[in-house]
């Protein structure tokens, strides 16, 4: 069974460097057109951000979302200068 997976495993490897290099073709100028909505000076920032998480995992990772915590006081306090 491991020898036929092993034989196989150019097969696969082989189709799925085909559809990577298709997608490449596919998001690569949809990535470049979003690329232009944004100043030169933070798009270079994100890539430092993302070359310096590659290096080293202790830093912020970049892909990850900021948790915007809310609490209950913190609604309490909206509504309460909302019917203010």
């Amino acid at each position: 069974m491991n020898w036929r997976k092993t034989l196989g495993m150019s097969k696969h490897l082989l189709h799925a460097l085909k559809d990577a290099v298709f997608m490449l073709a596919k998001q690569q100028p949809l990535y470049d057109d979003l690329k232009q909505l944004f100043p030169l000076d933070v798009v270079d920032s994100w890539d430092q951000m993302i070359i310096a998480w590659d290096q080293d995992k202790s830093n912020p990772n970049p892909y990850e979302e900021p948790i915007q915590e809310t609490s209950l006081a913190d609604v309490r306090l909206e509504l309460a200068r909302d019917e203010a």
